[in-house]
């Protein structure tokens, strides 16, 4: 499973790594994480929370394809449809995504 969480910054984050979520209307920092089936934790990756989840999905899911040789599927929300549904067939995983 691929998702992300805002989580709201301090005074003392750096404001070249803050950034604004407006769909949650938070200032700060976006953890997006992939688990695998037991909920143990395969790849976390921390960015402004103004990125995009299909911006940070990429990036995310080539580092747990690199590392978990075995990951044939990733279940995510629609937030994170669009071209990786697409570009999930060339790192050989199949895409599901169930609609919240």
């Amino acid at each position: 499973m691929i998702d992300s969480r805002s989580a709201k910054g301090t005074s003392a984050v750096e404001a070249a790594t803050s950034g604004y979520d407006s769909e949650k209307k938070i200032e700060g920092r976006k953890r997006h994480i992939v688990v695998d089936t037991l909920g143990l934790v395969l790849v976390v990756m921390v960015t402004p929370a103004s990125t995009g989840d299909r911006d940070a999905a990429q990036d995310l899911l080539a580092q747990a394809a690199r590392r978990h040789h075995r990951l044939r599927r990733v279940w995510a929300d629609s937030g994170y449809t669009g071209m990786l549904v697409s570009w999930c067939p060339t790192q050989h995983c199949t895409w599901a995504y169930e609609q919240s």
